[in-house]
């Protein structure tokens, strides 16, 4: 005799899952479509933001460093506790941000670009860090700082604030400067 499973099964899985973690409901859902496709970066949200400025890499690695230890998500991990998913953010995470130069490429922008697309394809280890980023030099005055990080810990807004934070930070060389997302 085959097993019947109520229409509503799944929907109280979830709801059960949901109230034995401690991700919300977006997370939970954001996470699960992640287990269905692991070797896919589904959620991967990349971005690019080119700094009209000469920078110093090794100031631009104290200013993230920085913004790093004063933000929560860039530090969330996201591991299972008896099958269930469950964040943590970790009291800190060292992470050394790339320097590229594409400066000698014949078209340096669309080298980095190229770059870029292909870095943004590599999976997150959803249970050590949720981003990477670099910083990809065009010319001596032009560079681009790539970010990307898994949707489980960010969003548009949120982006867009770390962004402000980190062109905020004195120490990073394009503090008081425009530059273009």
């Amino acid at each position: 005799m085959a097993e019947h499973h109520s229409p509503t099964a799944p929907a109280e899985s979830n709801r059960s899952l949901l109230q034995q973690s401690n991700l919300t409901t977006s997370q939970l859902y954001i996470w699960m479509g992640q287990q269905l496709r692991p070797d896919l970066p589904l959620y991967n949200m990349a971005l690019s933001f080119t700094i009209e400025e000469a920078l110093s890499p090794v100031r631009f690695q104290e200013a993230f460093d920085t913004l790093v230890a004063h933000t929560d998500a860039l530090r969330t991990v996201f591991v299972l506790e008896n099958g269930v998913p469950c964040q943590h953010v970790l009291p800190e995470l060292p992470y050394t941000v790339a320097h590229h130069d594409f400066s000698t490429a014949s078209n340096p922008a669309e080298a980095a670009a190229a770059w870029c697309q292909q870095q943004s394809q590599i999976n997150f280890k959803l249970e050590e860090c949720l981003f990477d980023t670099a910083l990809l030099k065009l010319d001596d005055t032009t560079y681009v700082w790539y970010f990307n990080q898994h949707h489980l810990v960010t969003d548009a807004w949120s982006t867009t604030v770390l962004y402000g934070r980190l062109t905020m930070l004195p120490r990073n060389g394009v503090h008081g400067k425009k530059s273009r997302p």
